[in-house]
């Protein structure tokens, strides 16, 4: 921890420090933002804005992000501090309260390979594999903590290998996830009007001990029936492909993952003869997706087609994780993705233990008068 902390503050310096000393060769450059968010609590029971710590007691709340970014010498350094005081936005009925370094990262390329350590963002195909992102509003941030390695094998073809653990707020989870993909391009050459984009990806995630142990003493409680033999890592790959012809473009990706540790929040027990008890329930079991879009746009209407169809793929850090939390990946949603929070967090949720879903969405442009 000290010498993580050293990291920082040796980075907090050079962030301000080169710039000073980058004017003499016009070298550096640096940029930030702050984002920054104020909530005032007024309680009121007849609207149903009572019996949270915010509204009851705490009064006011506050989320901000204050990033800074720096390129010199052909790398690029990264650093964000991260503040929550009284905020609902990891559990709206309750209050989270910390600050510290939420991100940092160095990223180097020399000639086809780059290279990047720290808090990273990527995601292999449409991130039903694997996804590590940020979604603020929601106080998502799946980043791993890790290494990412990328090498450009031909003009229009990509390998990439990392490896990490998942940010958990100002911490990590315990697992250890490691991926590749391979992302490539091709055209029907001069004067086609159509290319493809196909690629393939895996990963891993391996259980870490005190996770693996936990699981096993709640399994140790289960009926021999229900009883069966955790497994300690979990192998995911996907296959995905865009197509664009004219006015058309189309994409399609399948995903198997294999026996990996699950939990059914509905699940049922038996209990005797004639009981059934339904709670929490692990399984085991394989998982697989399909999902494919089909968009047409010209001249002011757009039409978009989506299916999805999803079983068992529930891939997390842990099974013990529920909800937005310690997800591995991110599986496309079959409703509308909104902007505001109000409306992101009452859209209809992804079901990953067993889904069949179609959406169609038409617009078009009429042109005013």
């Amino acid at each position: 921890m000290k010498n993580l902390k050293a990291l920082f503050y040796w980075t907090f310096l050079l962030l301000f420090v080169s710039p000073l000393l980058a004017q003499e060769n016009d070298g550096g450059q640096i940029s930030g933002n702050l984002e920054t968010n104020a909530n005032f609590f007024v309680r009121d029971s007849l609207i149903g804005a009572a019996n949270t710590p915010q509204y009851d007691r705490q009064l006011y709340g506050a989320d901000a992000w204050f990033n800074l970014s720096y390129s010199n010498w052909g790398f690029d350094f990264g650093l964000r501090f991260d503040l929550f005081n009284n905020s609902n936005l990891l559990n709206p009925t309750g209050s989270y309260t910390d600050e510290g370094i939420g991100r940092w990262y160095i990223h180097k390329t020399i000639q086809k390979l780059n290279i990047s350590v720290g808090y990273l963002y990527d995601q292999v195909g449409s991130g039903i594999i694997f996804r590590a992102f940020e979604e603020r509003p929601l106080l998502i941030d799946n980043a791993l903590y890790g290494a990412r390695l990328s090498y450009d094998i031909l003009p229009d073809w990509k390998i990439k290998v990392f490896t990490g653990r998942q940010k958990q707020q100002f911490d990590v989870y315990g697992s250890v996830i490691k991926g590749l993909s391979v992302d490539g391009y091709l055209s029907g050459g001069e004067g086609a009007n159509w290319a493809i984009a196909p690629g393939f990806g895996a990963v891993n995630r391996t259980l870490d001990d005190a996770s693996m142990n936990s699981l096993v003493a709640t399994i140790n409680t289960y009926s021999a029936e229900d009883a069966f033999v955790p497994k300690y890592n979990a192998y995911a790959f996907s296959a995905f492909n865009t197509l664009t012809a004219g006015n058309f473009t189309w994409y399609v990706e399948g995903a198997y993952k294999s026996r990996d540790n699950l939990n059914d929040p509905f699940g049922e027990f038996n209990v005797g003869d004639t009981a059934i008890l339904v709670g929490d329930r692990l399984f085991l079991a394989s998982g697989s997706v399909f999902y494919s879009s089909v968009s047409y746009a010209n001249k002011g209407l757009g039409i978009t087609l989506e299916g999805k169809r999803t079983e068992n793929f529930d891939f997390r850090t842990r099974p013990q994780e529920q909800l937005n939390r310690g997800l591995v990946n991110f599986l496309p949603p079959m409703a509308r993705v909104n902007t505001y929070r109000l409306n992101a967090r009452y859209n209809a949720a992804t079901q990953t233990l067993g889904e069949q879903a179609f959406q169609a969405d038409i617009r078009y442009n009429y042109k005013r008068k």
